[in-house]
C-alpha cells in the first residue's frame, strides 16, 4: 500500500461506508421480509414500529450514499497524489493502470450508484407522500428493493476501492499515456524520414 495523507483518508471512507452499507442492507433485508410476509392484524404499536425502523433505514441509506459520493472525488484526488510514487506514471491515467481492471470497474460503479442513489431518494420521497397509515405496500417494497440494489452496488465499488488502495505497490511499473511516443520504431518517427530522406535528424 502506498501510505499517504489522502490514501489513508479515501481507505478509512470506504472501510467506514462499507460497515454503514453492511448494516444498511442487514436492516433493510430485515424490513423486505417483514413487509412482504405481511400481517393478519395490525396495531398501532407494530406500525410504529415499522415506521421507526424504516425511518432508521432511510438515514442510514441516505448516510451510506452521502459518504460514497464525497468518496468519489477524493478517490481521483488520491490516485493524483501516488504520481511521484509509482515507476512510469505521469498523470493519473498512470496510475490507473496499477490494477487496470479494478479500477476501470470501480470507476464505472460510481456514476451508476449516483443515479441509482438520486432515484431512491426521490422514490422514496414520493412513496412516503403517498403513504397514509401504513398502505401502499407496493411502493413500499419497490423503495426497499431499490435501495437494496443500492446498498449491494455501493457495497462492491467500497469494497474494491479498499481493495485497491490495500494492493497499490510503488514497486510497479506502469505504463503511461505517452508510451507511444518513447518507441523508437513508431510510424511517426518514419514520416519525417519518408519526406525529408535519410538525412533527417530528429
Amino acid at each position: 500500500m502506498i501510505v499517504n495523507p489522502w490514501t489513508v483518508s479515501c481507505l478509512s471512507l470506504d472501510a467506514l461506508s462499507s460497515g454503514v452499507g453492511l448494516a444498511a442492507l442487514a436492516l433493510g433485508a430485515k424490513q423486505l421480509a417483514v413487509i412482504t410476509a405481511g400481517r393478519s392484524e395490525e396495531s398501532g404499536e407494530s406500525t410504529a414500529r415499522e415506521e421507526d425502523h424504516l425511518y432508521l433505514l432511510f438515514w442510514l441509506g441516505a448516510v451510506f450514499l452521502v459518504m460514497r459520493f464525497l468518496a468519489w472525488p477524493l478517490f481521483y484526488l488520491s490516485l493524483h497524489s501516488i504520481v511521484d510514487e509509482v515507476i512510469g506514471a505521469m498523470c493519473i491515467f498512470g496510475t490507473r493502470n496499477l490494477l487496470p481492471t479494478l479500477t476501470r470497474v470501480i470507476e464505472l460503479i460510481k456514476p451508476l450508484l449516483f443515479y441509482c442513489g438520486l432515484v431512491w431518494l426521490i422514490l422514496f420521497r414520493l412513496e412516503r407522500f403517498d403513504c397514509k397509515a401504513g398502505q401502499n405496500k407496493k411502493g413500499r417494497i419497490t423503495s426497499l428493493l431499490l435501495l437494496i440494489v443500492c446498498l449491494v452496488v455501493g457495497l462492491v465499488e467500497s469494497t474494491g476501492s479498499v481493495i485497491l488502495w490495500i494492493m497499490t505497490d510503488p514497486e510497479l511499473a506502469v505504463s503511461c499515456c505517452t508510451t507511444i511516443t518513447d518507441i523508437p520504431s513508431r510510424f511517426t518517427v518514419w514520416v519525417p524520414q519518408a519526406l525529408f530522406g535519410p538525412g533527417f535528424s530528429s
